[in-house]
């Protein structure tokens, strides 16, 4: 073959790199909470769902997030009425629309 040494290895380490590329991409970062009541909302609800499943949802007044946090409160989740109340209030203002969730890889990417 008219491969050498050098190109071999530098091949090889670059199959480890993507390997390692590919498993910190497909890990999420949560963003810094802006704020009690996202912190409680992060805290809460990311716990049991990935962030996509409450995004999608097609939930938008405080009625309909209400019975959807009361529904959770019922299967079992621990949020007491103070912090259901800023969930739903969380929520029915859109504000978790406006996540922005990075990955470890665009975390190490800015780490240099």
């Amino acid at each position: 073959t008219d491969v050498t040494e050098e190109q071999a290895e530098a091949a090889l380490e670059r199959y480890d790199t993507a390997g390692v590329d590919v498993l910190l991409s497909s890990e999420m970062v949560m963003p810094e909470p802006e704020d009690e009541q996202e912190s409680i909302f992060l805290n809460s609800c990311v716990q049991c769902h990935d962030v996509g499943r409450i995004v999608r949802n097609n939930a938008s007044t405080e009625q309909e997030w209400t019975a959807i946090v009361e529904r959770m409160i019922g299967n079992g989740a621990r949020i007491s009425d103070g912090d259901a109340t800023e969930i739903i209030d969380y929520l029915t203002e859109g504000r978790h629309q406006e996540l922005d969730f990075g990955t470890r890889y665009e975390e190490a990417r800015e780490a240099g």
